[in-house]
């Protein structure tokens, strides 16, 4: 369960990478952490022309990334 000092982290990072796009990594990281995940990503989807791209990814396998970028963002709605 997270603490109420993390979700206030998460929420400040948050903010900042919002501000500073260089910031989503480090939002990414505590986030993966505080879900217990292997990875996170944020993806930048174009649903007119079907195409889209992993925008920001950590502790992503970059042959996965590239296979998604190369095919499954083609294919996902």
């Amino acid at each position: 369960m997270l603490r109420e000092s993390d979700v206030l982290e998460l929420i400040t990072l948050i903010y900042d990478a919002a501000l500073q796009p260089t910031g989503w990594p480090a939002f990414l990281e505590k986030f993966a952490d505080a879900v217990c995940g292997v990875n996170t990503s944020i993806i930048l989807y174009d649903i007119e022309h079907h195409s889209g791209s992993l925008a920001t990814t950590v502790r992503f396998d970059p042959e996965l990334k590239r296979k998604y970028d190369e095919y499954y963002a083609g294919v996902d709605c």
